[in-house]
């Protein structure tokens, strides 16, 4: 059985990586055929108007889904809980069609809040794009949903392939069309959620039966609405935080808002993998865990899985960080993008990246609050990290230019993830015990040693003079990291890892069998 759960979380991992670099071969191309310039910086504006109309609504259903889903099945069963999938679908196909309505009414109005240092002649050239960008929003939401359903019903891969395509369409697009310009990249990503969409209907017909005449008014949407208007307003945020950033960059100088949305971009490729791994196998565990009162359990592989998330990323941001610019080198130095574009780009990834950290933990523990219903507390979170991004991201623009809005986008997700670790034990739920975070001091000694071995491993490497290129130098240093984590973990032979093992296998074994 040990061998089936190994199996399992190694092929979601593999999936998860192979997405990542597809996604890195596209935004090299993306780079070399486009570098950083007036064209991308507006197409980076324009693909933020969709994503800050849609994607906070669309995150909001789908992070209550599952668990909701889930209590479906184990209260009433898999018909209704099918009857319950079809309804946010009719539901979700009729907003999506209303905001792209609004979004192609209002576009103008809103790449002007987005991009009040463009001129006019760059906001038309990002309106004619975002003319094109909205109408992959009606597909993507749908295959998204279509896709957690089959996440739900122990199809892992189902959201991890979506990465993957979106990648393989975008990269032949850019091959063959890259000669007209940048509007080969805007029309081949609208093709690939077309694609996507017909794969993910090919998956989850195994295992879901959509009901075309379900109830949009039933009391069970009613239910999730209820519960989607704080989280709503919490994922508007975090996507007010993703471009209120760019924003600030069209003040400043020509290609600062691609230099910083290449390198968040970079940052985010590296939360989503750690992260999404250990997310996409616990979260429909835990989910069920939750509404059969094993409190316990519940509790112990929610704090384990924190664990392993932390363990995984103190060492990695500190490396990431340290090699920033060999990195972003590797990465994009090449075509169109010069060496200026390269120092730029590494600066404000240096600081990006150490969010990771926070912003890791940050996707497992939210969806504990979604899990018990509260809502209330991440709103207030991101309410926390939205304004001290803003705030703190003004006032350091004026001093360090883009790297300062890096520093503050660091800083409110640190403060907002500390808050919602230290109001996690303050939850009132009958169906769980006080306490629900539990560190010990041997965590924080761990991970204070974790994050000193990528810095002594750098400047060793900087005493020795090592000359073996970029590549070579920072494999060798990623290799000997990894090698001198794991037999630190293997050595302090951590309780909480070890008892993680039996309990995630006996956990993951009965889900699967079922």
């Amino acid at each position: 059985m040990s061998e089936r759960l190994a199996k399992n979380i190694i092929f979601v991992f593999i999936i998860i990586i192979g997405g990542k670099i597809l996604s890195f071969f596209r935004d090299i191309l993306v780079t070399y055929y486009f570098g950083a310039n007036a064209n991308t910086d507006s197409y980076f504006i324009a693909n933020s108007v969709p994503s800050i109309l849609y994607t906070a609504i669309l995150s909001s259903i789908l992070v209550l889904f599952i668990p909701l889903y889930k209590e479906a099945q184990v209260t009433k069963g898999n018909i209704e809980a099918d009857k319950y999938a079809s309804r946010v679908i009719n539901v979700l196909i009729i907003i999506s069609l209303l905001l792209t309505g609004f979004g192609l009414l209002f576009q103008n109005q809103i790449i002007s809040l987005l991009a009040p240092g463009y001129s006019e002649t760059q906001k038309a050239l990002t309106s004619h794009m975002c003319n094109i960008l909205l109408l992959s929003f009606p597909l993507s939401s749908i295959s998204l949903l279509l896709a957690n359903i089959s996440n739900a019903n122990k199809k892992y891969y189902s959201v991890q392939i979506i990465p993957i395509i979106s990648s393989v369409v975008v990269v032949i697009a850019l091959f063959i069309f890259h000669q007209y310009g940048i509007f080969s990249l805007i029309y081949s990503t609208v093709f690939a959620f077309a694609i996507q969409l017909i794969v993910q209907i090919g998956i989850v017909k195994s295992h879901f039966k959509y009901t075309f005449k379900s109830n949009v008014f039933h009391p069970d949407i009613k239910a999730i609405f209820l519960l989607i208007l704080p989280v709503f307003i919490g994922y508007t945020m975090d996507q007010i935080n993703l471009v209120i950033n760019s924003s600030f960059c069209t003040y400043l100088d020509v290609g600062n808002v691609s230099f910083y949305n290449y390198a968040l971009r970079f940052q985010t490729t590296f939360i989503s993998t750690i992260s999404l791994a250990v997310v996409t196998i616990l979260y429909p565990i835990l989910s069920e865990l939750f509404f059969k009162y094993e409190n316990k359990q519940f509790n112990f592989l929610l704090n384990t899985g924190i664990q392993v998330i932390s363990y995984t990323t103190v060492p990695i941001s500190i490396f990431l960080s340290m090699n920033a610019e060999s990195l972003i080198q590797i990465v994009y130095g090449r075509g169109q993008f010069s060496e200026y574009a390269v120092h730029a780009t590494s600066a404000i990834f240096s600081i990006l990246i150490l969010s990771l950290i926070a912003l890791s933990i940050r996707d497992l523990i939210i969806r504990i609050y979604f899990i018990h219903k509260n809502t209330k507390i991440p709103l207030i979170s991101s309410l926390i990290f939205g304004l001290v991004n803003a705030g703190l991201g003004y006032y350091l623009m004026t001093i360090l230019g883009a790297k300062g809005l890096a520093i503050a986008y660091f800083a409110s997700s640190t403060i907002a993830v500390l808050y919602l670790m230290i109001m996690l034990n303050h939850i009132n739920h009958s169906k769980v015990s006080d306490k629900i975070l539990n560190f010990d001091k041997q965590f924080l000694f761990n991970n204070c040693i974790l994050a000193l071995l990528p810095i002594v491993i750098y400047y060793l490497f900087k005493q020795i003079h090592f000359h073996g290129g970029a590549l070579l130098t920072v494999l060798i240093q990623f290799i000997l990291l990894i090698i001198f984590v794991a037999v630190y973990l293997y050595y302090r032979r951590d309780t909480y890892m070890l008892q993680f093992v039996k309990l995630i296998r006996s956990k993951f074994n009965s889900y699967v069998q079922r």
